[in-house]
């Protein structure tokens, strides 16, 4: 079963990556990547210099998709630079890492 869906030319999503995010087809960049390279005032030239294994119509298509769904990529973006919320997830893991690590006993 091909859980790659192409929802846009050169964009696709699978929930077996970044979460189900969309992305540029065959590479792991996400649309949301390449809409917050163009809020910050980049070019479609100066994004390609990022990503120079990129085509023009890849990143344009990106930018469309952007666009054309721009609630849902922006709240992404919110999502993924809460630092507030990722400092709490990074803590929670790092509790968990160590109590795992205490309760492993090592038996000779």
């Amino acid at each position: 079963m091909n859980l790659v869906m192409e929802i846009y030319p050169h964009l696709a999503k699978n929930p077996k990556i970044l979460d189900g995010s969309v992305i540029i087809e065959g590479t792991r960049i996400p649309v949301r990547t390449i809409a917050a390279f163009y809020q910050m005032g980049q070019s479609v030239d100066e994004i390609l210099l990022n990503y120079p294994s990129l085509e023009p119509a890849q990143v344009f298509s990106a930018l469309t998709y952007y666009f054309d769904n721009q609630e849902e990529i922006d709240k992404e973006n919110d999502y993924n630079n809460d630092v507030e919320y990722w400092g709490k997830k990074v803590a929670e893991m790092k509790a968990i890492s160590e109590l795992s690590d205490e309760k492993v006993e090592v038996i000779a």
